[in-house]
């Protein structure tokens, strides 16, 4: 499953809620726009390039999951859709991540992940911790680099600088 679509991260929002057609969004593009391609250039200098391979293995245990046709519990959506917007990808390409879940739902599904993703000017949420996956067992699959990190996000980056040295 290649979670990064275009391989760019984060793009310019194109599609407006239909509430808001007609005007508002047409004259915000330029702005959102420059938002979000601040938004990517900021994901790609903190993490680079996304790499499946370097996943932590709760948030592959996660993907995994979803694409077997499991649903997932609500902090289990939270903390993929928080992983996934803090390392690069886009609204639309997390949305596809949730739309092999056997309860997926394509309105439900993006207006929760624009509002974990912080768009539309709301909070900005950051995945839950290692100590907080584990208390909504969702730590699965630890391995010995886990015991390195307290953070899903410190994985991904221990994974990624290895990957890098070896290359």
């Amino acid at each position: 499953m290649n979670l990064s679509g275009n391989g760019s991260g984060r793009s310019s929002p194109t599609s407006c809620r239909s509430g808001f057609r007609g005007g508002i969004c047409e004259r915000l593009a330029p702005v959102t726009g420059e938002i979000a391609a601040l938004q990517q250039q900021q994901a790609l200098e903190q993490f680079g390039e996304v790499r499946e391979e370097a996943f932590p293995p709760c948030i592959g245990a996660l993907i995994q999951a979803i694409t077997a046709g499991t649903n997932l519990t609500h902090m289990g959506r939270f903390a993929i859709t928080a992983f996934l917007h803090t390392i690069g990808l886009n609204v639309a390409q997390i949305a596809d991540v949730f739309a092999r879940a056997p309860d997926f739902d394509p309105d439900m599904t993006m207006y929760q992940v624009e509002h974990i993703s912080g768009r539309g000017g709301g909070t900005e949420y950051t995945p839950p911790s290692c100590a907080t996956m584990r208390t909504f067992g969702l730590c699965a699959n630890r391995d010995k680099d886990c015991e390195r990190v307290n953070h899903p996000l410190s994985y991904y980056r221990f994974k990624k600088n290895i990957k890098k040295k070896r290359s």
